[in-house]
C-alpha cells in the first residue's frame, strides 16, 4: 500500500522560466537544483513542509534543441 508520493515529474520548456513560476507565483520552494550536462539539470520544488517533489524536467523536444 502507498503511503505517499515522493517525487514527479512534470515536462517544462525551459526550466528557468518554470523555476520562477513555481517558486515566486505559486509560492513552492526550491529543494534540489543540480547539473546533469552542460545543458540539463535536475530541479525540484516543493511546497513547503510537503513531503512530495515536482522535478521540473526538460521535455525530450526542448532538450534536443538546448543541445543543438
Amino acid at each position: 500500500m502507498f503511503t505517499k508520493i515522493g517525487t514527479i515529474s512534470v515536462g517544462v520548456s525551459d526550466q528557468d522560466k518554470a523555476l520562477d513560476f513555481y517558486v515566486n507565483k505559486l509560492g513552492f520552494e526550491k529543494v534540489d537544483d543540480q547539473p546533469m550536462s552542460a545543458t540539463e539539470r535536475w530541479l525540484e520544488v516543493a511546497i513547503p513542509g510537503t513531503q512530495t517533489h515536482i522535478m521540473l524536467g526538460l521535455r525530450a523536444r526542448a532538450a534536443a534543441t538546448k543541445r543543438a
